[in-house]
């Protein structure tokens, strides 16, 4: 497994049938009214690109809400699971595989503009998805092959997208509102959307917001919790471990970082790591972040190797963060 080589971007794990991904829509329609549907497309929004080719476009700004998840920080009364706990153990056990996803096993991300094509796209389960996607845009090459969309105030994000000769096709589709919180009705196996807490291309030197980390099955425990509203599908027989879908991981606020050997873009993220933490949105083969795969290049090169080295090994689980206590209780940390 590519988990026993750092250097490799640590992959899904296959999907059983009925995917996780088709069980997602149900499950959180059920819990936030929001299913997986066809798209609708919109536009008289800002993000949505002037003209021109937009595969790789640059997406800066913050997304979604001020509330959300992915834009608070952690509270000063947020308490750290101890060196002792079983969740400590299942982190450090695979710190030395961990890694940050990019050209492979993420997300490429397009904002659409005026001048692409409107394409439809054929969902698995009889829908149609309708979106200007650029004619350059491909989704990540590989098994997942996902793709996100960015339209407006929009999220339209594919897995198992296809182009053949004439047409597209993609195993399930999601439209997520970037006004929203991001944590339901996306197409990773928590509902998060694509884009909450992917490092960005323009974020190697400094990170404003939560990141999402995958675990391993014997990490995962089965039951997801706040933020998270799902999991993957086959959750009962794979999941072994301690650390449920959904809970918030980060480095102690009283870790002292200063003195570490750390590239810049390795500060910027122990900086987002102690400031905001990484919420557990999905399952891979090794603990792994995502940056989108526009991001690949000598910096997160860089901040790959700090974060396997250095700052993975320092994740704990921040055992009070909850709905009502996001982040942990108290005033919140600095930027």
């Amino acid at each position: 497994m590519n988990s026993l080589d750092p250097s490799l971007p640590a992959r899904r794990q296959p999907r059983p049938a009925p995917s996780r991904r088709f069980v997602l829509g149900a499950a959180v329609a059920a819990a936030a009214g929001a299913g997986i549907t066809g798209v609708t497309l919109i536009v008289d929004q800002g993000r949505r690109a002037s003209g021109g080719s937009d595969a790789g476009d640059d997406l800066r700004g913050r997304l979604f809400a001020a509330d959300s998840p992915w834009n608070t920080r952690i509270g000063t009364g947020a308490v750290y699971a101890a060196e002792s706990t079983a969740s400590t153990a299942a982190i450090l056990r695979h710190a030395g595989g961990a890694s940050i996803n990019s050209a492979t096993w993420s997300v490429p991300v397009v904002v659409a503009s005026e001048s692409a094509p409107l394409v439809s796209i054929a969902v698995a389960g009889g829908r149609t998805s309708r979106v200007r996607l650029p004619q350059d845009a491909r989704p990540s090459s590989d098994s997942d092959a996902e793709l996100a969309l960015v339209d407006g105030d929009r999220s339209y994000e594919y897995w198992g997208l296809q182009r053949s000769l004439f047409s597209w096709s993609a195993r399930a589709s999601a439209e997520v509102d970037l006004n929203a919180a991001g944590t339901t009705g996306g197409i990773r196996a928590s509902g998060f959307s694509l884009l909450g807490g992917l490092i960005r291309k323009h974020e190697m030197g400094s990170i404003d917001h939560a990141l999402v980390i995958a675990l391993t099955a014997d990490q995962l425990r089965l039951g997801p919790v706040w933020p998270a509203a799902t999991e993957d599908s086959d959750a009962a027989s794979s999941y072994h471990g301690v650390i449920p879908m959904g809970s918030l991981l980060a480095i102690p606020a009283d870790a002292d970082l200063e003195g570490s050997p750390l590239s810049a873009a390795g500060r910027a993220l122990a900086k987002a790591l102690q400031t905001y933490g990484a919420y557990v949105g999905d399952r891979a083969d090794s603990p792994v972040l995502y940056a989108e795969e526009s991001a690949e290049g000598g910096a997160l090169a860089a901040m790959r190797d700090d974060f396997r080295s250095t700052l993975a090994p320092l994740l704990r689980v921040v055992t009070n963060s909850s709905r009502v206590t996001p982040g942990g209780p108290g005033a919140r940390l600095a930027s």
